[in-house]
């Protein structure tokens, strides 16, 4: 049998171990907690850059996408032309719906490089547009998609007795959510007319209004070229002095 001056050595030493054990463990649970932080903050730290090489990777996407646009655009425009037999086609239309529950007016203004533009947009740009100038009609193929939904359509502009006449006709398809897909189709007629003056021998020009003004300069200027052509011929005025006496009356 142990004496019991044993017995009080004994419970001191075991919670002299408790205490070391308890001190280990919150050392360890300490250190787990500052692992835990440092790899929270690697990761935290990896993320972040990747998160900024995903978005390097983006913008350098998004400059090549626009500079293929870019350079797809200049190719458009370098092989967009007017043909002769379009020619007449040039101008500003001013068109509107030919019932009365027609919409806005639509613009069209057909430029002599063979760019328009509907309603101040400029078509070429556009993407899933084309169009082409076949005779004094203009073909324009309209094909696109936003979300679950997609569009096609055809509008077409042809000059008939001084008239731009329209046709507008585009078909949407949605996809319905438990399958399939539902179509809808629009339709609109439009007739307008020129805003400004005709091209050389396609119709009418505007008249001009002339004042008494206007008439009397206008007889002065033909009397000074004729006095001025007087004096060529007889040789008082050089080839260089009339032409540059003529320039300057017809203000050139």
């Amino acid at each position: 049998m142990k004496p019991y001056w044993c017995i009080p050595t004994f419970i001191c030493l075991v919670f002299a171990n408790q205490a070391a054990a308890q001190s280990a463990a919150i050392g360890i649970y300490s250190d787990m907690i500052k692992r835990n932080e440092e790899a929270r903050q690697a990761r935290l730290e990896r993320d972040a850059q990747i998160r900024q090489q995903n978005a390097q990777i983006q913008a350098q996407q998004q400059a090549a996408a626009a500079a293929r646009a870019s350079a797809e655009l200049a190719r458009r425009r370098s092989n967009a032309y007017l043909p002769d037999e379009s020619r007449c086609l040039r101008g500003v239309w001013e068109l509107r719906g030919t019932n009365r529950q027609s919409g806005e007016p639509l613009n069209i203004d057909i430029r002599s490089n063979g760019v328009f533009y509907q309603n101040g947009t400029d078509m070429l740009a556009q993407q899933g547009v084309t169009y082409q100038f076949t005779g004094k009609t203009l073909n324009v193929y309209l094909n696109g998609q936003e979300g679950s939904s997609s569009f096609n359509g055809r509008e077409t502009f042809t000059l008939e007795d001084n008239e731009l006449r329209g046709s507008i006709r585009i078909t949407e398809t949605k996809k319905k959510f438990f399958g399939g897909e539902d179509s809808n189709t629009t339709t609109r007629n439009l007739v307008g007319a020129r805003l400004g003056d005709a091209p050389p021998g396609c119709g009418p020009q505007r008249a001009r209004n002339t004042t008494p003004e206007d008439q009397s300069r206008g007889e002065s200027l033909v009397d000074s070229l004729n006095n001025l052509n007087e004096l060529h011929q007889q040789g008082i005025l050089t080839d260089e002095e009339f032409n540059a006496a003529k320039r300057r009356l017809l203000g050139l």
